[in-house]
């Protein structure tokens, strides 16, 4: 199967649009992400400390383009780009969440099956 950045790369190759190419790069970020967040199950919003740090930088990122947009006459690339960061922390923030609440739910029934 074709990735995301095989994708892009095929896109620029054939004279194709460039935001269309930008779009699959950032699909293709997402894939890795993801592949990254697969294989160490430690990893995004489970642990206690980087919980916090994630949190902050991904609400900050959000505010920092939010800020932007508000202060600046911003032209329609940057809007675009704004609007691309701020669903993409958006998603990843409540995805982390989600599976944090999943996470302490499972560790919940387990301590209450433990005790029976």
């Amino acid at each position: 199967m074709e990735n995301a950045l095989d994708r892009a790369t095929a896109i620029l190759s054939a004279g194709g649009d460039h935001q269309v190419a930008l779009r699959e790069i950032h699909r293709a970020r997402r894939e890795v992400a993801r592949a990254r967040t697969l294989a160490d199950p430690g990893s995004g919003l489970d642990g206690p400390k980087s919980s916090a740090h994630e949190v902050r930088g991904m609400l900050s990122a959000i505010a920092g383009w939010a800020q932007l947009l508000q202060l600046k006459d911003c032209d329609v690339a940057t809007v675009v780009r704004a609007g691309e960061a701020i669903e993409r922390n958006a998603k990843a923030l409540t995805t982390g969440l989600q599976r944090k609440v999943e996470q302490d739910d499972r560790r919940r029934r387990r301590a209450r099956q433990s005790t029976v």
